[in-house]
């Protein structure tokens, strides 16, 4: 891992497709880490669709530790979508833009990219299980939960559009896991050490 290359205490760790704003600069360059009581900093991150700011569907805020002290806390080891497991982070007021997908085909693109096969390979060997309704109420209720509670309306048709992927990754990883369930040849062909 990297973090064993790193010499400095605070590690800012940013993905290739995440850019830090002039305020989290500005802000980074103003805090007092030699005597701060936190063990990491959390940025709202501006998730983008080409160069539209996707503001409804919880993508915004959508809060992620990007500044953390090495010797307190770290990456946690997870398989999909690690994070770092701060026991007292404190969030910043300042922005990090996350260009998520160059277009809309990207975004459906990502359950096919083997998302949801990596998920339901995840959530079978936790000893999960799905019956034969899972795949269609999962789906529906991510649907409801993006596009009504997270507001995903006010969205007009990027908001739609995000909820509507939400629901095919959500019933497609159900479903996935359904047929580790039901057919034996599916199982026996998929190799569950190589998960990622």
């Amino acid at each position: 891992m990297g973090l064993a290359h790193t010499e400095n205490q605070w590690i800012l760790s940013i993905d290739a497709d995440e850019r830090l704003t002039d305020e989290a600069v500005k802000q980074i360059q103003g805090l007092d880490l030699a005597n701060t009581s936190h063990d990491a900093f959390a940025f709202r991150r501006r998730n983008h669709i080409g160069s539209r700011w996707i503001k409804q569907c919880g993508w915004y805020p959508d809060y992620c530790i990007r500044l953390y002290d090495k010797t307190k806390t770290r990456f946690a080891e997870v398989k999909q979508h690690a994070a770092v497991q701060a026991s007292n982070s404190k969030p910043l007021d300042c922005d990090l833009i996350h260009y998520s997908f160059d277009n809309i085909g990207q975004l459906f693109a990502k359950p096919g990219r083997n998302f949801s096969g990596r998920a339901a390979k995840i959530m079978y060997q936790k000893g999960k299980r799905a019956n034969a309704f899972s795949p269609f109420v999962h789906g529906l209720n991510a649907f409801i939960r993006k596009y009504i509670f997270q507001r995903g309306f006010l969205g007009g048709v990027d908001g739609m559009t995000v909820a509507l992927s939400s629901a095919v990754n959500s019933y497609l990883k159900y479903a996935k896991l359904l047929e580790f369930q039901r057919d034996p040849k599916v199982l026996e062909n998929e190799d569950f050490n190589k998960v990622w």
